[in-house]
């Protein structure tokens, strides 16, 4: 699979440098290193924002993997997520929940990024038709927010 060359590449060094594990010559940390460092610092800095008022969604860690995994499907997955909370972290897990205005019953969505694993899960509700997209090897667990945004839209008439 070509086309997830790069961000595993990109992805195992941003591991590395989480970790403080990849440095050059003399102790300094690599270009690489640097960069997957500066990529979750700038998600960091952006917890508890709205993606309205922030542009996690828009450019970044976060928005780069979003766009890869759902390609032509991005513009209407975001649709599901205009009336959504603000970014949200636990543990190493990056995350947003929201829904199609007026639609919450057929049309929500989900995404969360580990920090940790480099990996991105999506979920979400397509006209009360739920599907799953993620990287390969993505095994950490959903969030609790999450889980029970997931268990409420499933378990809503309707949907």
């Amino acid at each position: 699979m070509q086309g997830h060359t790069w961000y595993r590449a990109w992805g195992f060094a941003a591991v590395l440098a989480l970790a403080g594990c990849q440095s050059g010559p003399g102790g300094a940390p690599t270009a690489q290193a640097t960069d997957g460092q500066q990529a979750y610092q700038e998600l960091q800095a952006q917890v508890g924002k709205y993606h309205s008022d922030a542009p996690f969604l828009q450019r970044g860690v976060m928005a780069a993997r979003l766009q890869h995994l759902l390609g032509a499907q991005a513009p209407v997955f975001m649709r599901n997520l205009e009336v959504a909370g603000p970014l949200q972290k636990e543990g190493s897990v990056y995350f947003i929940t929201g829904n199609r205005k007026h639609e919450g019953a057929s049309n929500a969505a989900a995404v969360a990024l580990d920090a940790q694993t480099n990996t991105m899960r999506i979920w979400w509700l397509q006209d009360g038709q739920p599907r799953v997209v993620q990287d390969p090897g993505a095994s950490f667990l959903w969030p609790k927010d999450v889980n029970t945004m997931i268990s409420n839209a499933l378990n809503t008439p309707g949907s």
